[in-house]
């Protein structure tokens, strides 16, 4: 752990500028810093370095053999001839998986020296041998034993500790075998198997599934032929061949085919890029535009949407005008001249089963690139209304529209924008009301245009238009395209109804289905559309006040009449005592009413009805126990069901029966009045109804009479046919759910749940319910995992089922049991409840099967908060004066409460409070993250020998990420005297120790001490450097 901060403050603004003025000062201050360190290194151990320090190394041969120093970080050794540092040795270092390694040639006996220094923190890991170390794999690209995928896997790689040479290589599986070359670079080499694969595959030769062994041979060591890898030079590494993935079959519209127009209407099929598999694709691919510089900053790029229809993903380029110069606006002028193609790329174009398609060319997986040479669209336009602009409309029925060019334009038709009370309003002509025909010149067409029939205001202007206009080139033509009339201002004519069958103000019972309703009015040659609809003008609930919706009528002559007719379909009754309004609506074209423009009028008529009103009982439903909405079903004793009213009625087995399904009834076990009849108890025989296959839900109805036989109203259908209906969510047969860690289990993590349904005995030990569990396609909803109740804190994102071994091989079988992995482990102290929805799960096998019900399974995390303390509890040191708590998930101090620390007579010899602690930050930590662990300084260092005890009260740290009162703490520690600590001076002579404390010298003549190795030692109580 590396110390961070050194502060109490809790405040986060604080602490951040705290932060910001550590590292302003370290970036200055840190360079100053370096010292001169002189080490004994030995076999086996590996050596922490600081930045900015120099290392002097000394290395001991203890036999004959080769000697390995590999560092990360920093300068690589350096051997130098003797102790004075002074004559370097020839080194090259190896460079090994990001760090650099030496190996020397060593001799028993001999003194070896190196040095080492560098600009960042590193290590350095010894290790010696009789032998250099033998040539090793450290690393591959594919692991063995998975599945080639030929739009991934096509180059594999293998690094080892040397460089490398190589023999031959092969790839084989079965009886066929291809020869493959090895690339090597310096610690191994790569190997493309992509060609060789793909035509065993698309010939048949191997299969998905079959094995696949790639075998090299003459595989050694680059400087030692002898040094052969595995000692015969053979590596063997065994894969499974996957199957083909999707191939580009075609491409419509690419760069052989076509120039890259600078635009493309919305129309053209030239702008379609069509890419054509041979298989089904997904929906992840992107497409992108670079037009440019690439490599540079003056690039354009741009997005578009990929569409996949089954085995093709269109690019559409229609729309946008992509001229260099709307492109890069600030190019030069010759940009032309520069940039003279445009690139399409076609990204993570992948299977509806995700897999990547194969790519034409190495290192693009899943994507396709297309090159084209940019076109700029150009034409000339020209055209002229039919009467001159200014003209007045109000004598011209149609106006003409002559266009050269016209295929260079789209429009869906023309707009008349007139002013009406001072507003625009817009009427809209269709294509299809408009004829074109080539002009008599043949230099272009001739569109002939109606004028809608359009009150309008006094003296104003009528805007004429082309409706939604695109052209060729991407350039905007809307004014060249408009042209502005007159209009002197009219009313409409009054619109009337000749005559309507029925007639208005009739009486009637209904109009009958299969009868007509017919209309016709004084403007029929104008008419060309009518609808209507029927109202209840004095309807009991203004929700129902509509009777008959929005229906067309259809234009018809019958012996040269013109008339609009209907055929009633369905029939609308007229109730007694209800007067009932049919509003037409007619309008010069049905294109007029869809396109918003004014109606031509509205007409009424009105019928009586004389249909007697159905009259229910003046008794009412009250309601039912237990409520539906509130109430499941989930035990055969739960079938008593009490219907109340607010006065008598009569039920029996012809009125009140479970709705069992497919049109079948099934009766009530018993059906039971109180005294007034006003309330009644039905039971339901469910233990029956589960022996016929009751389904999940149960449906019962009742059409209640009162004492004169009326029918009280019910909750669904209408008039005599109305009924109560009430359903029941029934759990009844469904089995629970087997869940391991079962429900109510104090777990330690979780990550993984297996949930099942195995077979279901009765007591004679006979399957009464067969086991097999699959998930549902109603799974709609997600299966969550909730802290203390409410917080979701991780969702299932796999589902496996679980097979034994001795059946994997089993078409027929049917699992009984599923894995549930969660997203994220967890670990954190709580409360949990996983929560399955109903209908997740299929549960039993064939036609005897279940959706599961709704489960909720309660976990409890209850761990220790671990801790670790340094010293360790129970370990010898040489003296006590700092103590570091750590706590991964956090830690705090309140600033509560004495640490003592005591010796074997409970005597308090050392003590600290919260403001004697230092707070510590993980390495790498933001300013917000939480504390993980604190420093302790006793008020005195302790050196004294003896045992003592470092008590820490209770609550003295918040400890995990809930601040939990940490309980009482107690550490035990010896201090042995022998070290440094003990290590005086004398009047005469010296005393040296090594600074862990072993005795080294001790003389009369301090002139000795100069003989000793270089390093640091403790002379006389003080430490010593020799150089």
């Amino acid at each position: 752990m590396r110390e961070k901060l050194y502060t109490k403050w809790k405040g986060g603004l604080n602490r951040l500028c705290f932060l910001l003025m550590c590292f302003c000062w370290t970036t200055v201050q840190s360079w100053a810093v370096g010292e001169d360190l002189h080490l004994t290194i030995e076999n086996g151990k590996t050596y922490e370095f600081e930045a900015f320090n120099s290392y002097y190394l000394t290395y001991v041969a203890t036999a004959n053999g080769q000697l390995s120093l590999y560092q990360t970080g920093g300068d690589f050794c350096r051997q130098y001839t003797d102790n004075t540092f002074e004559t370097e040795l020839p080194s090259t270092p190896q460079y090994v998986n990001e760090g650099k390694l030496v190996e020397v040639k060593v001799e028993s006996g001999k003194t070896y020296y190196f040095l080492t220094r560098g600009l960042s923190k590193g290590e350095l890991t010894v290790t010696f041998g009789e032998k250099a170390t033998p040539l090793e794999l450290l690393s591959l690209s594919k692991e063995e034993g998975t599945t080639l995928n030929l739009s991934i896997d096509t180059l594999l790689g293998f690094t080892f500790n040397r460089m490398v040479k190589v023999g031959n290589c092969t790839l084989s599986s079965g009886s066929v075998i291809g020869n493959l070359t090895a690339s090597t670079h310096d610690y191994g080499f790569t190997v493309s198997i992509k060609d060789v694969l793909y035509k065993w595959l698309k010939e048949g030769n191997v299969k998905a599934g079959d094995e696949v062994v790639l075998t090299v041979t003459g595989l050694c060591n680059a400087n030692d032929e002898s040094d052969k890898y595995n000692g015969n030079g053979v590596l063997t590494v065994k894969y499974i061949a996957g199957a083909l993935p999707a191939e580009l079959v075609s491409v419509a519209n690419s760069p052989e085919e076509m120039n890259f127009l600078s635009y493309y209407l919305p129309t053209d099929e030239r702008g379609l890029v069509t890419l054509t598999f041979n298989r089904s694709m997904g929906e992840d691919a992107t497409a992108k535009l670079f037009y440019g510089d690439i490599e540079g900053s003056n690039v354009y790029t741009e997005s578009l949407p990929v569409k996949v229809k089954d085995t093709q993903l269109i690019v559409d380029l229609r729309g946008k005008r992509r001229l260099p110069s709307d492109m890069l606006p600030n190019a030069s002028a010759d940009v032309w001249e520069q940039y003279k193609t445009i690139s399409l790329k076609v990204s993570n174009v992948r299977d509806a089963e995700g897999n990547y398609a194969m790519s034409t060319s190495q290192g693009t997986t899943g994507s396709y690139a297309f090159n084209y040479t940019i076109e700029a669209v150009e034409f000339d336009i020209a055209r002229q209304f039919t009467p001159d602009e200014g003209t007045s409309l109000d004598d011209y029925p149609t106006i003409e529209l002559w266009i050269r060019e016209d295929d260079s334009f789209t429009y869906e038709g023309v707009d008349f924008t007139y002013s009406v009370n001072g507003k625009p309003e817009t009427v809209f002509v269709p294509i299809s009301q408009i004829t074109k025909k080539d002009s008599p010149d043949g230099d272009g067409v001739l569109l002939t245009i109606p004028v809608p029939n359009k009150a309008a205001d006094e003296n104003s202007d009528v805007v004429v238009s082309l409706n939604n206009l695109k052209a060729a080139d991407g350039a905007d033509y809307s004014e060249d395209f408009t042209i502005i009339y007159k209009t002197s201002g009219k009313s409409m004519a009054g619109l009337e109804i000749e005559s309507v069958s029925p007639a208005d103000g009739a009486a009637i019972a209904a109009l009958e289905a299969g009868s007509f309703l017919e209309l016709s009015t004084n403007m029929n040659d104008r008419v060309g559309y009518v609808w209507f609809r029927i109202d209840d003008q004095n309807p009991k609930d203004p929700d129902q006040a509509c009777v008959k919706t929005m229906t067309s009528m259809k234009k018809e002559t019958v012996e040269g009449k013109v008339s609009f007719r209907t055929e009633i379909i369905r029939s609308v009754t007229f109730f007694e005592g209800h007067t009932y309004k049919v509003t037409f609506n007619a309008y010069a074209s049905e294109s007029d009413y869809q396109h918003g423009a004014d109606a031509l009028g509205v007409m009424t008529v009105t019928y009586t009805g004389t249909t007697p009103e159905f009259k229910f009982s003046p008794v009412k439903f009250v309601g039912i126990t237990p409520d539906p909405d509130y109430t499941v079903i989930s035990d055969v004793s739960q079938n008593e069901f009490t219907l109340t009213f607010d006065g008598p009625v009569v039920l029996n087995h012809e009125n009140a029966f479970v709705v069992y399904g497919q049109g079948m009834n099934y009766p009530f076990e018993s059906i039971e009045s109180n005294e007034d009849g006003t309330e009644w108890t039905v039971k339901a025989s469910l233990e029956k109804l589960m022996e016929m296959g009751m389904m999940p839900r149960l449906s019962m109805s009742f059409m209640p009479v009162d004492k004169d036989g009326m029918l009280v109203e019910g909750n669904a259908g209408k008039d005599a046919t109305s009924y109560l209906n009430f359903a029941y969510d029934c759990t009844i047969g469904i089995p629970d759910l087997q869940v391991s860690p079962e429900s109510g289990s104090k777990v330690e993590s979780l990550k993984e749940i297996i949930v099942g349904c195995k077979d279901i005995m009765d007591d004679n030990g006979e399957v009464i319910f067969q086991g097999g569990i699959s998930e549902s396609y109603m799974a709609a909803e997600k299966i969550i995992l909730y802290k203390n109740g409410r917080e979701p804190v991780a969702t299932v994102t796999s589902i496996e089922p679980i097979i034994p071994e001795d059946q994997e091989d089993n078409y027929f079988y049917v699992p009984v049991e599923m894995k549930l992995t969660l997203d994220t482990e967890i670990t954190d102290n709580g409360n949990y409840r996983l929560h399955i929805p109903a209908n997740y799960f299929i549960l039993g096998t064939g036609m005897s099967n279940v959706n599961s019900k709704e489960t909720s399974v309660l976990y409890t995390i209850d761990q220790p908060i671990k801790i670790t303390v340094t010293p360790e509890n129970n370990s010898t040191v040489e003296s006590l004066k700092e103590i570091t708590i750590e706590c991964e998930s956090g830690i705090d101090v309140p600033s509560m409460g004495t640490i003592q620390l005591l010796n074997a007579q409970n005597e308090v010899v050392a003590s600290a409070t919260g403001e004697d602690c230092e707070l510590l930050l993980p390495e790498g930590a933001g300013p917000w993250d939480p504390y993980t662990g604190v420093t302790i300084k006793l008020d005195q260092e302790v050196t004294e020998k003896g045992t003592y005890k470092l008590v820490i009260p209770e609550g003295f740290f918040y400890l995990g990420e809930n601040y939990e009162n940490s309980d009482e703490m107690t550490f035990t520690y010896s201090i042995n005297a022998s070290g440094i600590h003990s290590i005086g001076t004398e009047s005469k002579g010296v005393v040296v120790y090594t600074v862990d404390g072993k005795f080294i010298l001790k003389s009369s003549d301090a002139k000795d001490v100069k003989n000793l190795k270089k390093g640091l030692y403790i002379v006389n109580g003080k430490k010593m450097m020799v150089k």
